[in-house]
């Protein structure tokens, strides 16, 4: 097996000050309605997922890229957030699976638009149902993943009936 090498103290000492300036920037502005993390490995991970959603508890767009979430990190950030939000966008993320764009799908019934972008773990078949289950969504977008090998035209076709107003394959 691998050994595991505890986190530097200056990476922990670094983790705690973010965390107790999310907690200052949540106690001063309580309705914050958007979240971005960009370039957030060593912050955004499972584990801080769920801190970060109890903190800002009226989110209504979360935007992350470059992040170490997987599934586990999403489901518990979005048990959270049932029903806030309307708005994912997430580029480059950590090992993140079909199962974690399930779990998406089912705990976010206002979800309007969804961006996906270098992320290998997900398939058509998945994309399918997050439009079919999210009633409101209007626009998917997915770019830089092995699954868009198909032509836009394609995609299009496969999902005419779930009332996407705007698709976007790159």
């Amino acid at each position: 097996g691998r050994i595991r090498k505890a986190m530097p103290t200056a990476s922990l000492l670094k983790l705690d000050r973010w965390f107790k300036e999310l907690e200052l920037v949540s106690n001063s502005c309580p309705n914050i309605e958007t979240y971005r993390c960009r370039r957030g490995q060593e912050y955004m991970t499972d584990q801080n997922a769920e801190r970060v959603s109890r903190l800002f508890p009226k989110l209504t767009a979360l935007d992350l890229y470059y992040c170490s979430l997987r599934h586990a990190g999403l489901a518990m950030f979005l048990l959270r957030q049932v029903g806030t939000l309307k708005t994912v966008s997430i580029d480059h993320p950590g090992p993140l699976t079909d199962h974690g764009i399930e779990t998406l799908a089912t705990n976010c019934p206002h979800l309007r638009s969804f961006k996906i972008s270098r992320c290998c773990g997900i398939t058509n078949e998945t994309l399918r149902l997050l439009s079919l289950l999210s009633l409101q969504l209007q626009e998917l977008h997915v770019h830089n993943m092995q699954i868009t090998s198909m032509t836009e035209t394609t995609y299009r076709e496969q999902f005419n009936d779930t009332g996407l107003a705007n698709i976007a394959i790159g």
